[in-house]
C-alpha cells in the first residue's frame, strides 16, 4: 500500500473533499491533515513531518505565498503544490521563484492532473534527496531515473548525460561536448538560441547568489533526428557540478492544447452536446445547446435532462439511459422536445455510453442536431408530391370526361337547333345542355387544379383586378360579415390571366364566408416585395425575385393542422353533405401555381386563417382589352381532315362540319391520320387533331404532315389542353379546349381557315 502524509491547506471544504478524492484514486494509504486556520497550520507543522504540502493561494486568514514561506522555514525538504482556481501568472511566477514545486489550475479539466503533480513533486523531492547523500549514489540514481539529466562543471564542459536524456533527446556525449554544442544543436534557430542562453544563464546566477535551486523554464529542443521536443528545464548547482533536469512535457503539452481546443471544438458546434449520469442528471451543457434549448448552462448543470422533453414522454429518456447502461449506442434517434419558450422542436440525438478507467459506464454522451427545418421541409416536399400526384389524376379524369360530355353537349346542340322553339322536347333537351354545362364546369375546375387549363396570360393590375371584382365579393358575404381591402399604392402589374385572378378572389371569399359563422371581417391587402435566398431557405418554396404580395384573411373559425395541410386537395371538405364540392380551394391552388406564383396558408382553431399570394410581378404595362360582339357561326367548303380517337366525338365533329358545308375525313388514330393525308393530300385545307391519340399523338402527327405540305393548317383540340403546347411553343397552330360547343368549333374552324 503506498503511503503518503498530506498537509492539505483549503478553506473551502468542497475543494478539499475533491482533493481527497483524486488522490485517494493513486494512493490507498494518504493521511491527510486538513487545515483552514492559521494556527491549526502552525500546530500541524510543528506535530508531524509531512511528504507533500497542498495549499490553495486565495485564503480568508492569509494566502499561498504566505503558507509556502512556513512550510519551508519549518519543512525545507518538503514539496509544496499550490491547487487554486484565483491566481494568475505573476502570482505563479513569483512562487516558483520562492519554490514553489508546482502550480495547478484549480478546474474540472485539470483535477485529473493533480495525481501525476503530486507524484513530479515527490519524485522531484526523491531525487533530491538522491544527490544530496552522496555523488556516487546520485550518479547511479540518475542514471536509470526516468527523467532527462545531465551534468556539467563550472567551465560549462559536459560530464555526463542519463540514459533517459540519450532516449529523448538523441545526442550521445560524443555529440556534446559542452554547452556551446548543446546550444548550437539544440536552438537551431539563432535569436531563439540566444534567447534561452541568456534566460539560462540569468536563472543560474540567480541561483548562486540566493542559493536556491535553478528556476524551471519552458523550451523547445531540437533533437538529433530534427523533431522537436517541448521541455521544462530546472537544475541545482552543488559544489562546481550544475545539474540540469530536463521533463520532457511534450506529450503534457499536446494534451493540454488538445484539450483546450476540444472545449473550444464543443463550445463552437451548433449541436447541442450534453453530459449526464446515468440518472439524467446534466453534468455538462455547451453553448449549442443554449442555443438550441434556451436554456442557460446554470439553469440545466445538476438538473434533469427530461424536463426538456413534451409532456407523457418522460419514458424516452429512461430507456435511452436504460440502454446506455448496457453499453449500447443510439444513433440518430429523431424525436420531439421542448425549449424552454414551450415551442416543440425536431432533433436528432446520438447518445453514447461515457466509460470510466475501469471500463464501467459512468454514464452518457449526447449530441443533438436541431432538424426542425429540414423536417418542415421534407413535409412541404410530401405535399408538394401527394399534390402533383393529385394533380394528374384530376387531369386524367377530366380528360376522358371531356370526351363524353362533348359528344353530349354537341348532339343536344344539333339537337336544340332543330326543334321548334315551342316543342315540348325543347326543355327536355335545355335541361340536358344545363347539366352537361355544370359537368363541363366540374371538369375545368379539375383541370384548374391540376393546372392543365389554358390560360392566356397579359400585363394587369392586381389592383384593378380587386377593384373590379369587389362589388361581387360584397354581394357574396353575409351582412354581417365585414368587407376590408388595404392597396399598396405602387400597384403591381403581374403577367396573369384576369378571369383566372377573379376566380381565385371569389373562392377565398366564398370560403372565408363560410368560415364566419356569426360576423366578422375579412380583409384583402396588397404589396411589392422582393424574396431574397434567405427567404426561400428559410420557408421552403419559391424563387428568388420581386413579387406582389396578395393577402387574404379572416377571423373565422380557423382550423387545426391536419385540415391545414389538406384543404388544397380536390374534393377535400369539412363543410356539411351538399354545402360544397371541396373543389374551391384546389382551384386556387392550380391557378396560382400556373402563374408561377406560390401560395401558404396560416390558420390555427378560433384565430382565422390568412392566405399569403405571390405573383411575379412584370415590368410591362398593363392592358385592356375590350370584345365585341360575336358573329354567327359560318360554314364553308374546304376538306378537313378530322383525327379522333373518340368515336362519339369524332362523329359528332363530323356532323357539325357536313352540316355547314365541309368535307370531312376521318381518322381514329394518329397513324390513320398520316396514312389519310397521304391519300388527300392535296385535297386537304386543314388538319383538326386530337392532341393525345393511341399510335402517334397530335404533337406528332403534326410534325410529320407538316413536313409533307409546309403552310398547312392545323387545329388542335383536347380534353388535357396543355399537354398539346408540348415541344410545340412557337409554332403556327390554334387549340380548342373540350368540351366543345359546336357554334365555338365552327367559329373556330373559320377562323383559322381564313387566316393568312
Amino acid at each position: 500500500m503506498e503511503r503518503l502524509n498530506l498537509l492539505l491547506v483549503d478553506d473551502n471544504p468542497d475543494d478539499r473533499t475533491l482533493v481527497i478524492h483524486e488522490l485517494q484514486k493513486e494512493f490507498a494509504g494518504l493521511a491527510v491533515d486538513q487545515v483552514y486556520q492559521a494556527e491549526a497550520l502552525e500546530q500541524a507543522l510543528q506535530a508531524r513531518r509531512f511528504d507533500l504540502v497542498i495549499t490553495d493561494y486565495r485564503l480568508n486568514w492569509s494566502d499561498g505565498l504566505e503558507v509556502l514561506r512556513r512550510v519551508r522555514a519549518v519543512l525545507p525538504d518538503c514539496p509544496v503544490i499550490m491547487f487554486t482556481g484565483t491566481g494568475n501568472e505573476e502570482i505563479a511566477v513569483e512562487a516558483m521563484k520562492c519554490g514553489l514545486d508546482d502550480y495547478v489550475v484549480k478546474h474540472p479539466k485539470h483535477f485529473k492532473r493533480l495525481p501525476a503533480a503530486v507524484r513530479a513533486a515527490l519524485e522531484k523531492k526523491r531525487q533530491h534527496l538522491a544527490l544530496v547523500s552522496s555523488e556516487e549514489e546520485f550518479r547511479r540514481v540518475i542514471r536509470c531515473s526516468p527523467v532527462a539529466m545531465a551534468i556539467y562543471d563550472d567551465e560549462e564542459r559536459i560530464i555526463f548525460l542519463n540514459e533517459k536524456f540519450v532516449r529523448v533527446f538523441g545526442y550521445t556525449h560524443d555529440d556534446l561536448r559542452d554547452l556551446d554544442d548543446w546550444w548550437e544543436r539544440a536552438y537551431s534557430d539563432p535569436d531563439y538560441r540566444q534567447q534561452v542562453r541568456l534566460t539560462w544563464q540569468h536563472a543560474q546566477e540567480k541561483a548562486q547568489r540566493t542559493g536556491n535551486d535553478i528556476e524551471p523554464h519552458r523550451y523547445r529542443v531540437t533533437c538529433k533526428d530534427g523533431t522537436q521536443r517541448v521541455v521544462e528545464m530546472l537544475g541545482s548547482i552543488i559544489g562546481n557540478k550544475h545539474l540540469v533536469i530536463l521533463n520532457d512535457i511534450t506529450q503534457q503539452r499536446y494534451a493540454d492544447e488538445q484539450l483546450l481546443q476540444l472545449g473550444a471544438i464543443v463550445e463552437s458546434t451548433d449541436d447541442a452536446i450534453i453530459g449526464m449520469n446515468l440518472e439524467g442528471i446534466v453534468l455538462s451543457w455547451n453553448r449549442g445547446a443554449e442555443r438550441i434549448y434556451g436554456y442557460s448552462r446554470d439553469e440545466m448543470k445538476g438538473h434533469w435532462y427530461g424536463q426538456v422533453l413534451p409532456e407523457g414522454a418522460d419514458n424516452e429518456l429512461q430507456q435511452i439511459l436504460e440502454s446506455t447502461r448496457q453499453g449500447d449506442h443510439v444513433e440518430h434517434f429523431e424525436t420531439l422536445h421542448r425549449r424552454k419558450d414551450g415551442k416543440i422542436i425536431n432533433l436528432s440525438l446520438t447518445i453514447s455510453p461515457i466509460v470510466d478507467a475501469d471500463g464501467n459506464v459512468a454514464g452518457a454522451s449526447t449530441i443533438g442536431s436541431d432538424i426542425t427545418h429540414r423536417v418542415s421541409l421534407e413535409q412541404q416536399l410530401r405535399q408538394a408530391q401527394k399534390m402533383e400526384a393529385l394533380g394528374t389524376l384530376a387531369g386524367a379524369i377530366a380528360h376522358d370526361f371531356n370526351n363524353i360530355l362533348t359528344a353530349i353537349i354537341g348532339h343536344a346542340s344539333l339537337l336544340d337547333l332543330k326543334l321548334e322553339k315551342h316543342d315540348p322536347l325543347a326543355e327536355n333537351v335545355h335541361q340536358i345542355l344545363e347539366a352537361a354545362s355544370r359537368a363541363a364546369n366540374l371538369t375545368q375546375a379539375l383541370l384548374g387544379f391540376s393546372r392543365k387549363t389554358p390560360i392566356e396570360t397579359k400585363p394587369v393590375s392586381l389592383n384593378g383586378i380587386i377593384k373590379k371584382v369587389e362589388r361581387l365579393i360584397v354581394m357574396l358575404l353575409k351582412e354581417n360579415v365585414a368587407y376590408q381591402v388595404n392597396l399598396t399604392t405602387e400597384d403591381p402589374t403581374i403577367l396573369a390571366d384576369s378571369g383566372q385572378i377573379e376566380q381565385v378572389l371569389i373562392n377565398l371569399a366564398t370560403n372565408s364566408r363560410d368560415a364566419i359563422p356569426s360576423g366578422g371581417a375579412i380583409r384583402i391587402s396588397t404589396a411589392v416585395v422582393d424574396l431574397d435566398e434567405q427567404f426561400v431557405k428559410l420557408h421552403g418554396y419559391g424563387v428568388p425575385g420581386r413579387y406582389a404580395s396578395l393577402r387574404f384573411s379572416d377571423n373565422g373559425v380557423g382550423m387545426d393542422e391536419r385540415v391545414r395541410t389538406r384543404i388544397f386537395e380536390p374534393f377535400f371538405t369539412t363543410k356539411e353533405s351538399g354545402r360544397g364540392t371541396g373543389l374551391g380551394l384546389a382551384i386556387v391552388y392550380g391557378i396560382v401555381k400556373q402563374h408561377n406564383g406560390f401560395i401558404t396558408c396560416y390558420s390555427e382553431p378560433g384565430l382565422g386563417t390568412t392566405f399569403q399570394i405571390y405573383l411575379p410581378v412584370t415590368t410591362r404595362e398593363s392592358v385592356q382589352r375590350v370584345k365585341g360582339p360575336e358573329a354567327p357561326p359560318k360554314g364553308g367548303h374546304e376538306t378537313i381532315l378530322v383525327a379522333e380517337d373518340d368515336e362519339a366525338t369524332r362523329n359528332l365533329d363530323r356532323k357539325i362540319l357536313e352540316a355547314y358545308g365541309y368535307r370531312v375525313i376521318e381518322a381514329a388514330d394518329g397513324e390513320e391520320a398520316i396514312a389519310r393525308f397521304r391519300e388527300h393530300q392535296d385535297e386537304i385545307d386543314l388538319l383538326f387533331l386530337d392532341s393525345i391519340m393511341p399510335r402517334r399523338n397530335g404533337r406528332e402527327v403534326y410534325e410529320e404532315l407538316i413536313s409533307l405540305k409546309p403552310g398547312l393548317k392545323i387545329l388542335f383540340t383536347s380534353g388535357y389542353p396543355a399537354d398539346a403546347l408540348g415541344g410545340l411553343q412557337g409554332k403556327e397552330f390554334r387549340l380548342i379546349a373540350k368540351p366543345i360547343l359546336p357554334t365555338h368549333l365552327l367559329k373556330t374552324i373559320r377562323d383559322v381557315l381564313d387566316e393568312h
